[in-house]
């Protein structure tokens, strides 16, 4: 079987090939020297022993997992290899994907008049092809995986340095985000839903975000987050206050309240209950800040602040479904922290330049965030005589997820994974951002990013002293009338989903049922009937039908779904890891344990709002 798009990609490859030295080995196979930068020259592969070369690196590789991804493509013994040592296609099983970075296609064209016998493995279906990077981390994104082996070929690191170092973190940064992703909906899956429905009531009152676009154009706009650098900026934002519009995340409210600043706009998007401290330690202070929630927020939050509200539109259905009703409130692009749907919101009123404190990145080893800011506070609570928070930094600093990037200064800085979505966020941002717009830092030991411009304070203040004074607007955000209209179309809406969850509770109940008895046929090794294997279908179909219900209780199921569509089956027994039908039986009953758990609590919820609405 061909792939006919590593076909494409190899008819585009230029005429002429790269110039190498070509050597033959003991092995009677060619090698390669190449010419680096400085004309010193390296070989691609071993100069005696390419092919035992190749196989000692696949026998040091781990290929039994899904994807195996190779960065630098040389002349093809490694990846040969590896091809040997999985298994075959086959269209019932599946099979490993291999995944291919060769960046350059005249050194590819090169290989190819060499080996021209290696354009076979390029045929082969489990075999991709990229020299392009975005494209090869779009396509890793959208596998359904996150069992990844990957191999960088050493000599590629020493020709193209920057290149394959930045693929690097890219590659495993995607990777760690992917597993983050998975990770946080398995978390906070039912979380989400318990506090959407929470907070619908505030939701359908509150203005959206859309309030505020284009208002404040050309006014000077500084986000304040919780990096370490926070602490040296404090006096340079008190000067600075009335000639900008601050927006700040949750968790430096009480630092900055503290300090006498009181920011336009806070923050919060974090399902937990640690974010609501962040407002609780605010308890006594009198802000006219204006919060800006996401609508999965923790419930507790948007009935706790006593000021005006702002939110936004999200990804969730209910949310969704409400938005069609009510008018669209305005969408962020949600980067996996407050600071860069913070960040986004800016860029939607279209103040400029935007300034940024405390976005770090990065940390030193002696502190991960800002004195005074609630994350350190937890630090603090957690320490010991033998322990304290130096320590307890330090260890955040030097620990196995920790890596370095180039900062503002030029030198190196700490970061770790986590912080490493933020980077990569910020920097895709900001390409794609206008070039009129300005971002400037004051932080020098921050990530350095491309397009962020590092500033001196005394210089901003003398670039904004001329601004005229800026006074937030916080009399305009008044509540909304939710009409008589827009109620009864509401309770339609979720009168008839609660009548659809209902049904697939009963749907599901008979899918735990059949499931069950499908498997002990299989466990006594007796064929099932066909009443069961037809009821299990008809069934399916049924439950499929109500594909708008089915997309709200899938938000609460996403545990199990990616336990058993990733391959993560930890439910399993090994009996039945070592039977597949036996295996198929038991994720036919955990998928619908975990259906009618979650129509359960989405019908329990509904209920709930619809009471409420009731008095609305």
């Amino acid at each position: 079987m061909q792939n006919r798009w590593n076909e494409e990609i190899l008819k585009s490859l230029p005429e002429k090939g790269e110039e190498v030295e070509i050597f033959e080995t003991v092995e009677k196979v060619p090698t390669v020297r190449i010419k680096r930068k400085d004309n010193t020259k390296i070989f691609l592969h071993s100069s005696v022993r390419p092919l035992l070369e190749a196989k000692k690196i696949a026998e040091r590789l781990n290929l039994s997992n899904d994807i195996i991804i190779i960065a630098g493509f040389g002349l093809g013994y490694i990846a040969e290899e590896i091809i040997k040592q999985i298994p075959p296609f086959s269209p019932d099983k599946g099979f490993p994907v291999v995944i291919i970075f060769e960046h350059n296609p005249s050194l590819l064209k090169t290989v190819l008049d060499i080996r021209p016998d290696i354009k076979k493995l390029f045929e082969d279906i489990r075999v991709n092809l990229f020299l392009n990077m975005e494209e090869l981390l779009s396509f890793i994104e959208a596998l359904p995986t996150r069992r990844v082996t990957y191999f960088f070929h050493r000599p590629y690191f020493e020709l193209y340095s920057d290149l394959y170092s930045s693929f690097r973190e890219r590659l495993l940064t995607q990777i760690h985000k992917k597993n983050i992703n998975i990770a946080t909906l398995s978390r906070f899956e039912k979380l989400w839903t318990v506090n959407i429905a929470t907070n619908l009531k505030y939701f359908l009152s509150d203005p959206g975000i859309k309030t505020l676009e284009g208002k404040f154009k050309n006014i000077p706009a500084v986000l304040v987050a919780a990096g370490p650098s926070l602490d040296r900026h404090i006096s340079f934002l008190k000067r600075i206050r009335k000639k900008v519009l601050l927006v700040c995340v949750d968790a430096v409210l009480s630092r900055l309240l503290y300090e006498g600043i009181d920011p336009d706009i806070v923050f919060s998007v974090d399902p937990q209950i640690f974010a609501f401290y962040f407002f609780y330690l605010c308890r006594n202070y009198n802000s006219k800040a204006i919060l800006i929630y996401e609508p999965s927020c923790h419930r507790k939050i948007p009935a706790f602040w006593k000021g005006g509200r702002l939110t936004f539109d999200t990804i969730f259905p209910l949310i969704k479904w409400l938005s069609n009703i009510t008018g669209e409130k305005g969408m962020l692009d949600m980067g996996g922290s407050v600071s860069t749907s913070a960040f986004d919101f800016i860029l939607l009123t279209e103040a400029e330049p935007i300034i940024l404190i405390g976005q770090d990145m990065a940390f030193n080893s002696e502190r991960t965030h800002a004195r005074g800011s609630l994350v350190e506070y937890f630090l603090r609570k957690s320490t010991s005589r033998t322990e304290n928070i130096e320590t307890k930094s330090y260890k955040l600093a030097h620990s196995r997820i920790s890596t370095s990037l180039k900062s503002n200064s030029g030198k190196k800085v700490l970061s770790d994974r986590r912080l490493l979505l933020f980077y990569w966020w910020f920097k895709d941002k900001i390409k794609r951002i206008k070039k009129d717009i300005q971002v400037w830092t004051l932080a020098e030991d921050a990530a350095q990013v491309e397009g962020i411009l590092l500033k001196k304070e005394d210089d901003v203040e003398i670039l904004i002293s001329n601004r005229p004074d800026f006074i937030f607007p916080c009399d305009t955000i008044k509540p909304l009338e939710v009409t008589l209209e827009i109620k009864k179309k509401i309770l339609t809406e979720i009168e008839e989903t609660v009548k659809n969850l209902n049904y697939i509770c009963r749907k599901a109940q008979e899918g735990i049922n059949l499931s069950e008895t499908l498997y002990e046929s299989l466990k006594e090794k007796r064929d099932p009937s066909f009443f069961v294997l037809s009821g299990l279908d008809k069934i399916d179909s049924e439950i499929k039908k109500k594909q708008k219900t089915n997309t709200l209780i899938a938000m609460t199921m996403q545990k199990a779904i990616f336990s058993i569509t990733e391959g993560h089956d930890d439910f399993l027994t090994d009996e039945e890891k070592k039977d597949e039908k036996l295996a198929t039986a038991r994720r036919s009953i955990v998928l619908y344990e975990e259906i009618l758990k979650s129509s359960s609590l989405n019908k329990s919820l509904l209920e709930k709002f619809l009471s409420e609405l009731q008095n609305f």
